[in-house]
């Protein structure tokens, strides 16, 4: 399908008893007018919508004419699909609890191939402390060590994807959900109030934190 214009398809084959010339044209079937037909020979002459996605095979009815008799022979021309279309892989936006055990699936990558190739990912860029790693097509919890809410609350890795001939990239966004993994601090305290104070008497304030923010 990626063939230059002006590219020789096949070369007819014809024999007259009596040595007649014989004249070929193109009477039908040559949708887009991609094919011409030059003495003995079929070359390409618009090679624009020559796209296997598009159409796989062309059916040519060619005339040919030795001057007193006319017939007519079919051409079949099969088009043969290469890699020419890059893939289009989709950027992908999640979120995973920070709790998550390794080897959790995070997210899965979408794409698609009008050639059918096989695209192989890897990760690039910004996969802070080796937490996510890539296996085929599905981004994984390699290392959930550093996977804290507290330390990071999302992640951009930059995925690469290459189809053999193509390359490119697309990101993925992973937010981190923060969830209720810390223990509060509590202070102990010492206090002292008289022996006569009123009901409702404040006593003490309790001082406490929670990393995560519960109430």
């Amino acid at each position: 399908e990626s063939v230059a214009t002006w590219t020789l398809v096949v070369t007819l084959s014809g024999s007259d008893l009596d040595g007649d010339s014989i004249v070929y044209s193109i009477v039908s079937w040559n949708a887009d007018w991609i094919f011409w037909i030059s003495g003995d020979q079929i070359i390409v002459v618009d090679r624009s919508n020559l796209d296997y996605e598009i159409t796989t095979w062309y059916v040519l009815d060619i005339e040919w004419d030795d001057g007193l008799y006319t017939w007519w022979a079919t051409v079949t021309i099969s088009i043969w699909n290469i890699n020419d279309n890059p893939p289009v892989v989709d950027d992908v936006t999640w979120a995973i609890n920070e709790n998550v055990a390794t080897w959790t699936l995070v997210t899965t990558i979408s794409w698609s191939d009008l050639d059918g190739d096989s695209i192989t990912y890897s990760i690039v860029w910004w996969n802070w402390d080796w937490i996510f790693g890539i296996s085929w097509y599905q981004i994984i919890v390699v290392d959930r060590t550093n996977l804290d809410y507290e330390s990071t609350t999302w992640y951009i890795l930059s995925i690469e994807w290459n189809d053999g001939t193509y390359t490119g990239w697309a990101i993925v966004t992973i937010s981190i959900w923060n969830i209720n993994d810390n223990a509060p601090v509590v202070d102990d305290g010492t206090w002292a109030i008289d022996e006569d104070v009123g009901t409702g008497t404040l006593v003490a304030t309790i001082s406490w934190s929670d990393i995560d923010g519960d109430p």
